[in-house]
């Protein structure tokens, strides 16, 4: 997979963790910058590029369009730091409301410490 906007786009998928991510969103946040003529066309021709690459690699169907937008199937050895950090961040604060504050602190230490 080469160029930056490929890998952009692969990016944005992944730090979905699974869940779509619909086209227009893709395009304000890629193409915002750029002077692109017709970004609907520039997504899918990316997105026709990238099924491309992930299929010679043997990962066929992993890039698919679900619910109007793309989606990137994360399997189980996929690990997003930034996903386990969120999840993490949201359990330690559960458990600070609960008034439980040693295990918030051990939760909230081992997002830090795993995901640095």
């Amino acid at each position: 997979m080469s160029g930056s906007l490929a890998r952009a786009i692969v990016g944005r998928l992944v730090l979905a963790g699974g869940r779509p991510v619909q086209r227009d969103t893709l395009i304000d946040e890629l193409w915002s910058d750029r002077d692109v003529r017709n970004p609907v066309n520039a997504l899918q021709v990316q997105i026709t590029k990238l099924r491309a690459a992930l299929a010679e690699r043997g990962e066929d169907g992993r890039l698919g369009m679900r619910a109007g937008g793309y989606q990137l199937a994360l399997g189980a050895g996929d690990h997003v730091d930034v996903i386990d950090f969120e999840g993490r961040v949201r359990s330690g604060r559960e458990r600070l409301r609960a008034g439980a504050y040693r295990e918030a602190d051990e939760i909230l230490r081992t997002g830090l410490v795993s995901c640095a």
